[in-house]
């Protein structure tokens, strides 16, 4: 038996309209029509869902959309749902934090803290901790976001069940609770797809802008030049520039307009209010910057691929990774890709019936036909479907090797792997936070008033001590 509750009120829906899809790094979606036979149903974007079986729960999550049409010639209404899974709660929060020298897992627990608890969200496994973070600035960006960076930084997969558990780890961490065999796989189901996604054996990476030790360079003068170019772009504001060796005040270029000298970031060339005299010394004092890449290559799987191949036996692959401030973090960028992407993979599909699996628990698969010998592969999806009515088919894709994914992940993602020390991940448009709080407190307000009477003395009832005018 299969029941699905909008808001908690079961709900009538069309036969064979159900279909759930669950994978790894993606959000759980749900399909289904809602038969609303007297037409006076109502549904928004946000409501609770929840798709349960007599197996357990098979999806928990929100409504995302709703597309109705009614039948012609009668009042029922048909209701197209389709939902987002629980990661919604960490999608519709903005995060605008500040990290330094901190662990992957621990900038994962207070994002945890002070976003997703409010939420009703709790942690399943315990957060791992992963690499260290030299700094992270999270500019209000979606907390989703901050996780998928991450995760994909610390080689890590994040999710939040549809028991609403925050998920932050390896992703061996995880067992499926049951092995894949002949026993449960459906007969005529499995299938098995060798695939090179995204091979490479050599590769380059882009990095972002490292900085230079500190720079000294000397000139001279002419009379007439205002303009001098660096070596480097600068990358802060200059150690000290001089002119004769006075030392110069010094602004950025079209904000401050009081200085001899102005420069700005990212730019190689210096601007003197007034040109430095004829044969006169100058010294900048300054950190440079330079663009990063790097390169690296596994000699033995190039030596593999051209023993087939023929030719070289070289792939090549540029990524880019541009938060990655030093040449270190790119070249342990660049080994984390060949790692995760340097291996020929296998897919497996198959159906079965038997609850239980979920995206990114390692299950062991026995089916020699396929050279599978109690070999563990990780789940990258599963997708349940109405086999008959009341009778859910779970259809299970299996990797040895990175996940294949599908267009809207490929298009999304940013591709982002680890290193046991970053440098740098900026989530959002800019580097510089400002942090926006709320502070409750009391004003008193209070005002002393000295009061002076000016008083007639009433002589008459019809005059004020005669006819003439008294000002008081």
């Amino acid at each position: 038996m299969i029941t699905i509750e909008v808001g908690g009120v079961d709900i009538m829906r069309e036969k064979g309209s159900l279909h759930i899809r669950k994978a790894i790094e993606e959000r759980a979606t749900a399909d289904f029509t809602i038969v609303d036979e007297p037409g006076t149903a109502s549904y928004v974007k946000g409501q609770l869902v929840d798709i349960i079986s007599d197996l357990g729960t098979l999806f928990a999550g929100f409504i995302q959309t709703v597309h109705r049409v009614r039948a012609p010639n009668s009042t029922v209404m048909f209701h197209s749902i389709t939902c987002i899974g629980n990661v919604y709660l960490a999608d519709k929060r903005l995060a605008g934090e500040s990290y330094t020298a901190q662990t992957a897992g621990f900038i994962a627990d207070d994002l945890f803290d002070k976003y997703l608890a409010p939420e009703g969200v709790t942690i399943g496994p315990p957060i791992q901790a992963g690499p260290t973070i030299a700094e992270m600035v999270i500019n209000y960006a979606p907390v989703s976001e901050a996780l998928i960076k991450l995760a994909e930084f610390s080689g890590f997969i994040w999710d939040i069940n549809d028991a609403k558990e925050l998920f932050f780890g390896a992703r061996d961490t995880t067992a499926a609770p049951f092995i894949l065999d002949k026993s449960n796989i459906n007969r005529f189901s499995p299938s098995s797809t060798q695939s090179a996604y995204q091979y490479r054996n050599r590769q380059y990476l882009r990095g972002g802008r490292a900085v230079t030790v500190l720079q000294t360079e000397n000139m001279i003068g002419d009379g007439q030049m205002t303009a001098f170019a660096l070596g480097y772009p600068i990358a802060k504001e200059p150690d000290s520039i001089k002119v004769a060796a006075a030392v110069q005040t010094m602004g950025p270029k079209g904000v401050d307009t009081v200085k001899q000298v102005y420069w700005a970031k990212s730019d190689p060339i210096i601007n003197f209010a007034t040109p430095p005299g004829n044969g006169v010394a100058i010294e900048v004092k300054y950190y440079g910057e330079y663009d990063i890449l790097v390169m690296r290559e596994d000699a033995a799987a190039i030596a593999a691929r051209q023993a087939i191949e023929g030719g070289t036996g070289i792939t090549e692959a540029m990524d880019d990774e541009p938060s990655l401030a030093s040449k270190d973090a790119a070249l342990a960028a660049a080994l984390a890709k060949l790692d995760k992407y340097g291996i020929i993979g296998e897919l497996f599909s198959c159906e079965t019936f038997t609850y239980g699996l979920e995206p990114a628990q390692l299950v062991t698969i026995d089916y020699p036909e396929y050279g599978l010998n109690n070999a563990e592969l990780l789940i990258e999806s599963v997708e349940i479907s109405e086999y008959a009515p009341d009778t859910p088919l779970f259809t299970i894709k299996a990797i040895l090797g990175p996940e294949q994914g599908d267009w809207s992940k490929l298009f999304g993602r940013l591709a982002r792997m680890k290193d046991e020390v970053l440098d740098r991940l900026n989530v959002g448009k800019d580097q510089v936070l400002i942090i926006v709080s709320n502070h409750a407190g009391e004003v008193e307000v209070s005002e002393a008033v000295t009061e002076t009477v000016y008083a007639c003395e009433v002589c008459d009832v019809t005059t004020i001590c005669g006819p003439g005018i008294i000002v008081c």
